[in-house]
């Protein structure tokens, strides 16, 4: 009887693969099979097929039988045959006996591989069910997100639609305004024009009015001139005429004598000197006209609210004042936006008298 020590087989493979210094890994590729079952042929744990045999043993260049450690026992001799012809029979069954075993063992291993294909085959239908369940229910919500944006696009369409008619009709509404605009637009045209010629007619009567004021204003003052001289200028003041100053920002004023004129001296306080200066700008139109002569009482004191004629470094101007504290605020009065409140501190700014009244408004009160 022959008997197979399969712990030699697990010794002698293990011996091999540390002497080449292999890994488990490398031995079960060069042997065709996987880490997990060379480890079970380690140690012990099951039994190797004909073909992994057959493979080690080519690899370690020894005969299967010293490799799965093979011995044979005699068997006692049957009296009656003879020891040859039993020896032939004994040697036949263990021959018929080692192929039906080597049959056995490669139905064995052919049923064990199928098996695990067909484990391997199950469990990736298994798998395989579950990506396409998976991608199912994935191509469900896509179609699901398709319809809703099918629905989303068919109110944006609608919208949009809506609102091409409303811009058809706005258009037309535009277009029709436009007409109108046009028509307007000659009609304000034809409107400016006689509106300029209008203003260009007044502006003519203005000039006309000024140049008759001014003549009016000269008559006057020529008069009074000649009676002053025949008063020997008793009840009369003379008031020299010193040059221009700004009704804007500070600007230098000219002191040279420009003119000279004779007023009532009813018009004026008594024990003060006066002087005369020709305006200009328009920080203060609406007190006085440009070029207007305004009177000025010389002092260096005033109270708030008067209208002052100022020296600012090198400059003069003319403006309301008001002090706070240090401070000194000239304040003008004028249509123009552009002119705003000037400050300064209150040593900047020395004062050269306070404006009284206008010749204008003399000559108005004076009926000769």
């Amino acid at each position: 009887m022959i008997t197979i020590d399969w712990s030699t087989f697990s010794k002698n493979i293990k011996k091999y693969r540390k002497s080449q210094k292999l890994t488990q890994e490398d031995l079960a590729n060069k042997l065709g099979i996987s880490r997990s079952t060379l480890s079970y042929y380690e140690h012990g744990n099951i039994e190797p097929n004909i073909f992994v045999l057959i493979t080690l043993s080519k690899l370690m260049n020894c005969s299967i039988d010293s490799l799965i450690g093979l011995s044979k026992k005699r068997k006692v001799q049957d009296p009656s045959i003879p020891d040859e012809s039993n020896y032939k029979l004994e040697e036949s069954e263990n021959q018929n006996n080692e192929n039906f075993k080597l049959e056995i063992e490669e139905i064995r291993e052919e049923r064990k591989k199928i098996l695990e294909k067909t484990k391997r085959s199950f469990t990736e239908l298994e798998m395989s069910k579950k990506r396409a369940d998976r991608m199912y229910n994935e191509f469900e919500m896509s179609k699901k997100r398709a319809d809703r944006m099918y629905n989303e696009f068919e109110t944006s369409k609608r919208q949009v639609d809506r609102i091409i008619n409303q811009l058809e009709t706005s258009k037309k509404r535009l277009d029709k305004m436009l007409e109108e605009l046009e028509m307007s637009k000659k009609r304000t045209d034809y409107m400016y024009k006689e509106l300029f010629r209008t203003i260009n007619r007044e502006k003519t009567i203005d000039d006309s009015i000024l140049k008759l004021d001014n003549l009016e204003k000269e008559r006057k003052l020529d008069i009074l001139k000649a009676q002053a001289i025949d008063d020997n200028y008793i009840g009369f003041i003379k008031l020299n005429i010193l040059g221009e100053i700004s009704a804007g920002l500070p600007h230098y004023a000219c002191e040279n004598l420009i003119d000279t004129v004779y007023l009532p001296n009813q018009f004026f306080k008594p024990n003060f000197e006066y002087f005369g200066l020709r305006i200009f700008g328009d920080s203060m139109n609406k007190i006085f006209d440009n070029d207007f002569t305004i009177i000025v009482r010389k002092t260096n004191s005033f109270i708030n609210g008067d209208i002052v004629v100022a020296i600012i470094g090198d400059e003069a101007t003319c403006k309301e004042i008001k002090q706070v504290e240090n401070y000194i605020y000239l304040i003008p009065h004028s249509t123009n936006p552009e002119h705003q409140i000037q400050k300064y501190k209150a040593d900047q700014v020395m004062i050269l008298g306070v404006v009284e009244q206008t010749i204008k408004s003399i000559l108005d009160k004076i009926d000769i």
